[in-house]
């Protein structure tokens, strides 16, 4: 019985997906449009299959769908290889949260504060424990050369929401404490410091600012957000390690978009592999005397061009400059990168 169930869900995402394709402003009544191992789009997934949510994850081997509204065409809300892309208007939260239940959940946002930076915590963990993940269990990690000093004493926003500080090392010049991050990064994960493996682990710059919620629409396998300096830019236009003798190359006809470096996450696995393929490469040209453009955001963006693409992308309203006047498409920014004095706090690199 079991097996005729998932035959039958099989064929009825066929059909979509076949109908899809054929008729692309075809919609039926629950407005359905699904992408099986990407995500999912649609306006009441339970309304379509009730119970049989459970079997359609298990045929497709994933443990999350992304719930969102085909109402933007003002924007590219799917990327060529099929995974959404995450706009204001393009997601039902309500259904976004009942897929992503947050009973059992587990997720960490780890943040590094060294040198200088450390000015930022108090402002970004006041915002974060208000409009990170509202209602879910979440370990803000934060990663700093100043271990002996206690977290900032804010509003976290629940019993299941906690803070852990964690050592991580300072180095002399500002290029050198952004290429370790991802170092540490794998060492927490492969080496279990956290005494216990989230559902998805996530990493964000401690210079940007929540300014609206931020929730369950950012949980996919593989997560980056669409550089907003870059988001209207042709893709040979586009910044990405343009020399041959970097493992970071990309010619003008590779690539889609331009990832930032300052916002991913996904499952834990995912996660790692990424920045296993990063760091590895970041060493083999660091050790033929090598940078490249963009230092780890350069390698990252090769991998996902390349390598493995993200399975939901986050649209440049979750790292807007505050700095910068907001476009039409981006109706207003959910995050904010903290406008400051780079010479200041970078010095020579």
């Amino acid at each position: 019985m079991e097996n005729k169930t998932c035959f039958l869900i099989v064929v009825l995402i066929t059909l979509v997906l076949l109908l899809a394709h054929l008729f692309p402003k075809y919609t039926c009544k629950e407005n359905i449009f699904l992408t099986p191992g990407f995500g999912v789009e649609i306006k009441s997934l339970k309304a379509v299959f009730g119970d049989e949510i459970k079997s359609l994850k298990a045929v497709f081997n994933m443990d999350e769908f992304t719930a969102a509204k085909p109402n933007r065409i003002d924007v590219l809300t799917l990327t060529p290889w099929m995974a959404p892309i995450v706009w204001d208007g393009t997601f039902d939260p309500a259904v976004v949260h009942a897929l992503h239940s947050p009973d059992n959940l587990t997720i960490v946002l780890a943040v590094f504060v060294v040198g200088d930076y450390w000015s930022f915590l108090l402002p970004f963990m006041e915002n974060a424990g208000k409009y990170f993940m509202p209602g879910y269990n979440v370990t803000f990690v934060v990663l700093t050369d100043r271990v002996g000093e206690k977290a900032p004493n804010v509003t976290l926003g629940g019993a299941g929401r906690t803070v852990k500080m964690m050592k991580a090392e300072k180095f002399n010049k500002w290029s050198e404490n952004a290429l370790h991050r991802m170092p540490r990064l794998l060492q927490i994960l492969d080496d279990n410091e956290l005494d216990f493996k989230p559902d998805y682990f996530f990493t964000i710059d401690v210079d940007m600012l929540f300014k609206a919620e931020v929730g369950p629409e950012i949980l996919s396998d593989l997560v980056s957000f669409m550089h907003p300096g870059y988001f209207q830019t042709s893709r040979s236009h586009l910044p990405y390690e343009r020399r041959k003798a970097s493992l970071a190359y990309l010619s003008q006809t590779q690539g889609t978009f331009y990832f930032g470096g300052a916002l991913y996450g996904g499952h834990p696995e995912s996660v790692i592999a990424m920045l296993r393929h990063c760091w590895a490469n970041l060493q083999d040209d660091a050790s033929r005397g090598i940078t490249a453009v963009w230092n780890e955001e350069s390698h990252m963006n090769y991998y996902f061009a390349l390598k493995r693409p993200p399975t939901l992308v986050l649209s440049p309203e979750y790292c807007w400059a505050s700095d910068w006047a907001l476009p039409s498409q981006v109706h207003f920014a959910r995050v904010f990168s903290v406008a400051k004095n780079n010479a200041k706090l970078h010095g020579k690199r």
